[in-house]
Parts: C-alpha cells; sequence; structure tokens
C-alpha cells in the first residue's frame, strides 16, 4: 500500500530489545479532511526517514500489520502496526 502526505512528526530510534529497534514518524495527508497517520520503521530501516525534514511531501509504501494479545484482565485485544518498508520524494 501507499499513502502520500506531509511529514509531520519524526521520532527518535527506540531500542526495544537487544535485537529489536523501531522508529515512528507520522504524516498528514493531503486531502480535504486531513488525516495524520503514524508509521513505523523496524530494524535497518530506521534510517529511511533521516534524509528527509518535517513538511516534506513524500510517499510511503507500508504494510497493515495486526496481532492479538490477552491484556492484564484476560480479555483479547487488537493491535494494528503500519510498517513502513519505503519512503520516497
Amino acid at each position: 500500500m501507499e499513502l502520500t502526505g506531509k511529514i509531520i512528526f519524526i521520532g527518535e530510534i527506540q531500542q526495544i530489545s537487544e535485537k529489536f529497534a523501531k522508529r515512528d514518524f507520522a504524516i498528514e495527508t493531503l486531502e480535504q479532511y486531513p488525516q495524520q497517520i503514524k508509521f513505523e520503521l523496524h530494524q535497518d530501516r530506521t534510517d529511511l526517514i533521516e534524509p528527509y525534514k518535517i513538511d516534506e511531501i513524500v510517499t510511503v509504501s507500508y504494510n497493515l500489520r495486526g496481532r492479538s494479545y490477552l491484556d492484564k484482565n484476560g480479555v483479547t485485544q487488537y493491535s494494528n502496526t503500519l510498517q513502513s518498508w519505503k519512503i520516497q520524494r
């Protein structure tokens, strides 16, 4: 999937565990009613956002990922992630 918008946030690299790192960034879509969408970069792709600046227009290629987990009350919850793998002007 792809989405085009203006970069509004670039986070720092977060070392979640010894083997897993991630970095968040967000874009605002260019439609009549703009949406602010957060993406994640994982592992060796955390530096893909480095050449870009806030307010630049980019197209983000991403995969939609989902998982379920049990919360502290034993209730099944669901989570989605937009995992980016390519960014281009």
